[in-house]
């Protein structure tokens, strides 16, 4: 008998869970590298599918994709969200796993009977065959010889029935996918639902005909899904099957395509102009024609619809086709706009509206708030990610522009964020990603690094991911940057022990950053120089980065020169002494740093008084002077304001500006800030801006 072929993303089952957290907790006891483990179970899932009957292709279960899920696993097995969120399927294995081990291993059992290829005493084996959209349809083609079109409309009732069961919580809501005993199960809870039955009359009775044919196919005789109980209407009365207005139907579809607003007077009023201009019958109160249209049509967001089976079939055919290229999710704007054809000739006018109209007429997909997919309920982000996988291809690095034209359906603003949300891509440049898995790294490799870090950890507490051992990896991909092989490294190889904080590795338990590094290293210095944290910062991050220098410097230490700092225990502030000098020169305004005259008057502190100490001072110890910065300089190029004023930088500028006698153009002013102190430079793109501004402050205004 020939195999089934399965799609390249089937979803996963109990069976292939049990032996994925199998392999999950190898890596957790450290029995074996992460890497080991995903190819050992891709090889394991992919022996199994074979043994199970299945055509399977590369993609299945491919080592990607295990990289991928056994992250959801490590999510499922900790409880909690740790780079992707797990799955339910997930969550249940890891219960029984902790909660039940008789019947885990009974499953593990089971499981390793598939993987050997012994189903004779399977459980997957006992199972009935299961009934599949396809079978149905070819059943309508070839014996009812039933038009193609009239096939897909009843295939797609019995998905829209399912849904409905879904939707009102019915035990049992699958027909599609299950054996004879569930389907009759699933029939006869929806026959006796009254809602169901109402609704069926609404649609002219499309779910029942479809039902019916269902029945005749699978030979289900009616007392089996016959139930005791009579559905009632809403008003308790039985329902019967008696047609709404075809009037009143005619009028919907002739005169309002795009749909009718049920509460609006002035609808009201043009539906019964139409009807007089075709000679329809119509109830005199309104109350009774508007329930008579509500039941004729379906409503979506307060407008009533009457769609035909035509429009049915062509958006799941629609549907369909996108299924059938590979695709397994797709945005409803992205459709929308694709298929533009098809949304104008079923008068579709919005995405939200083909939403709601595929909501009605497909079912065994999932309907997310901006998407529909095709394997179940899956998160947006996983969603596009497990795409961007499927399409990738052997090369390393791909641009997103090629990931965009390779997925139609998903615009490239969302494959952008995606992937750069993504721990399994990482950025190399502007629209280019490297995806993880396809970076090989040997074992020797691997554990070469994973000594290194564990002894320099060991040694000082951290280690700076530039300094990793990446010789044989950058040998084997020479067009791989190296900053994208040690942040691929880390994704792939160290994240599970450590934690990366800018450039910086150190154990998860003890986390630390660059930036608490450098507090540490100048702690107990009595001083220090930029040059010396900026070259420090350079060895910890591989980049070099002055604003953080002098950042952590001025909040730690005081300035005393143009390079040097010196501990706060050397210096002794009288604050209130030196507020009062200071008072005494600006009063309660604001001035230029190089605009303090003379430090004649400034008490001895410890240390001989400049503008840069006059710096350090007012940007830490003042009570009542802060200091104002366009950045840290060495020019002295600075505001020195009183705290009470909230203005920003280029308003005290203005102010200033407009308090002189100076021509108001760029160049004038740009020269006369910088010649002050106020700016490090004269030429500044903003500088229009703060004439205008300067401008307005005069006048006024």
């Amino acid at each position: 008998m020939p195999g089934k072929k399965v799609s390249n993303n089937p979803k996963w089952d109990i069976y292939e869970a049990v032996i994925l957290l199998e392999g999950y907790l190898k890596t957790v006891r450290k029995n074996t590298s992460l890497s080991n483990v995903v190819r050992s179970v891709s090889k394991t899932l992919r022996k199994m599918a074979v043994n199970r009957g299945n055509i399977i292709n590369d993609s299945f279960r491919n080592i990607a994709g295990i990289y991928y899920q056994i992250r959801k696993m490590d999510s499922a097995y900790k409880g909690q969200t740790v780079s992707i969120p797990s799955t339910s399927l997930f969550d249940k294995t890891v219960k029984i796993y902790h909660e039940n081990k008789t019947q885990y291993k009974a499953l593990l059992k089971e499981a390793q009977r598939m993987i050997a290829g012994d189903e004779s005493n399977s459980l997957v084996g006992k199972m009935s065959d299961p009934i599949g959209a396809e079978d149905f349809l070819n059943y309508l083609q070839s014996c009812e010889k039933i038009a193609s079109r009239t096939c897909l409309s009843y295939v797609s009732s019995i998905r829209s029935s399912e849904r409905f069961a879904r939707a009102h919580g019915h035990q049992s809501c699958y027909i599609f996918g299950s054996d004879k005993t569930e389907i009759i199960l699933v029939i006869r809870e929806l026959l006796s639902d009254k809602e169901f039955t109402e609704y069926n009359i609404k649609q002219h009775n499309r779910f029942s005909a479809a039902i019916n044919k269902l029945m005749k196919f699978l030979e289900i005789q009616k007392e089996d899904v016959v139930s005791t109980k009579t559905p009632q209407n809403k008003r308790g009365g039985a329902i019967t099957t008696e047609s709404p207005s075809s009037d009143v139907e005619r009028v919907l579809k002739t005169r309002f395509k795009y749909g009718f607003k049920k509460n609006s007077i002035c609808e009201l009023m043009k539906f019964r102009r139409f009807a007089d201009e075709i000679g329809a019958k119509l109830p005199c109160d309104d109350e009774d024609l508007i329930k008579i249209i509500c039941s004729v049509g379906m409503t979506i967001n307060d407008k009533v619809f009457c769609v035909d089976n035509n429009t049915w079939c062509r958006l799941c055919k629609m549907v369909n086709d996108v299924r059938r290229s590979g695709a397994a999710m797709a945005y409803y704007e992205n459709l929308f706009e694709i298929e533009a054809n098809v949304m104008s000739e079923c008068t579709i006018s919005s995405p939200e509206q083909l939403k709601s109209f595929l909501e009605t007429c497909v079912s065994e997909v999932y309907f997310a708030k901006n998407f529909i997919g095709f394997n179940g309920e899956i998160s947006e982000k996983d969603a596009i990610a497990a795409e961007v996988f499927r399409v990738w291809g052997d090369v390393p690095i791909v641009k997103v522009e090629e990931l965009s034209l390779a997925l139609p359906y998903i615009s490239i603003e969302c494959i952008q964020k995606a992937i750069s949300d993504c721990p399994m891509f990482v950025w190399v440049s502007s629209g280019k990603y490297l995806n993880i898995n396809l970076l090989d790294i040997s074992e020797n490799a691997e554990n070469e690094i994973i000594e290194y870090v564990d002894k320099k950890c060991k040694q000082d507490t951290f280690v700076s991911i530039v300094n990793l051992p990446l010789d044989s990896i950058e040998e084997d991909y020479p067009d791989v940057p190296r900053y994208a092989i040690c942040n691929a490294v880390y994704n792939k190889v160290l994240s599970d022990k450590y934690s990366l904080n800018g450039k910086i590795l150190s154990l998860k338990e003890s986390a630390t950053d660059v930036l608490s590094l450098l507090k540490s290293y100048i702690a107990d210095k009595n001083e220090c120089t930029l040059d010396e944290v900026s070259d420090l910062i350079k060895e910890l991050a591989g980049y070099a980065d002055r604003v953080l220098a002098f950042r952590v410097l001025y909040d730690n230490m005081v300035r005393v020169d143009k390079k040097r700092f010196v501990s706060v225990k050397q210096v002794n502030f009288d604050v209130e002494t030196i507020d009062h000098v200071i008072f005494n020169i600006i009063g309660d305004s604001f001035s230029a740093i190089r605009e303090i005259a003379t430090f004649a008057l400034f008490p001895f502190c410890g240390q001989g008084w400049n503008y840069y100490l006059l710096e350090s001072y007012c940007y830490k110890f003042s009570n009542k002077y802060s200091l104002r910065l366009l950045g840290f300089n060495d020019k002295n190029a600075g505001i020195i304001a009183d705290k009470s004023l909230s203005d920003n930088y280029n308003t005290l500028l203005a102010m200033r500006l407009s308090q002189i006698d100076l021509e108001l153009n760029s160049d004038v002013i740009g020269k006369y800030l910088c010649e002050k102190g106020f700016t490090a430079k004269s030429k500044y793109a903003w500088l229009d801006d703060l004439v205008e501004q300067a401008q307005k402050i005069r006048e006024g205004t």
